[in-house]
């Protein structure tokens, strides 16, 4: 549809070549590290990793808006710093579970930023 001029190929085709080379990649490094499916385990650290991006994306929505209201500098640093410290110690907690749960987990990750960044573009 680019080709045709019913789409513009520079704003759609990036965002598609990384979505596609990032879910290729996640299902061959995730078929060569577990070849035995465990459907409960990689369901359920999806929903976590999907979780975990919801709320780290919210939060990061609730900082942009203090920053941008020019409200007191000291909350929305500790903001920012909590947002960032729970990411990484919830994901460093994760990886404990082995890799499978690690990967499935950032899956749901970017899963949520997709759903964030769609949601934001999608209000005025």
């Amino acid at each position: 549809m680019a080709w045709q001029g019913l789409l513009n190929p520079d704003v759609l085709l990036p965002p598609v070549d990384r979505a596609v080379n990032l879910l290729s990649l996640l299902v061959i490094v995730w078929m060569w590290v577990f070849p035995a499916p465990n459907r409960a385990a990689d369901a359920a650290s999806l929903l976590l990793g999907l979780l975990l991006g919801m709320g780290y994306f919210a939060a990061l929505r609730q900082n942009v808006e203090r920053y941008l209201a020019g409200r007191a500098l000291g909350p929305a640093l500790a903001l920012h710093l909590g947002r960032l410290l729970l990411a990484g110690l919830a994901f460093v907690l994760i990886a404990q579970a082995g890799a499978a749960a690690l990967l499935g987990a950032l899956a749901g990750f970017v899963l949520a930023r997709f759903l964030a960044l769609r949601r934001a573009k999608a209000e005025p």
